[in-house]
């Protein structure tokens, strides 16, 4: 946020686009983000479980007997991380 404030309004007195707004998002985090942005632009569901596990929480949704959904959230730190976990 700091960045596209003083980026874009404090030196061209203007918003940014969301073209800016995505490039300085990806210069910050050093990758590229079209996954994440692809999530913004569309209605796709989010995959819980791969980004909540990144950060050691387990995610895991049911179903209960009269139909409604429920979210179960449980901390499983990870002790140790392979290639495959940072992708």
């Amino acid at each position: 946020m700091r960045a596209l404030y003083y980026n874009f309004y404090k030196e061209k007195d203007r918003g940014a686009t969301e073209a800016e707004i995505k490039m300085t998002c990806e210069s910050i985090a050093g990758q590229n983000l079209d996954e994440i942005f692809s999530y913004i632009q569309n209605l796709d569901d989010l995959d819980h479980q791969k980004y909540l596990s990144m950060a050691g929480i387990q995610y895991q949704k049911t179903n209960n007997a009269d139909g409604k959904s429920s979210v179960k959230l449980s901390i499983r730190p990870k002790l140790s991380t392979t290639e495959e976990d940072l992708e």
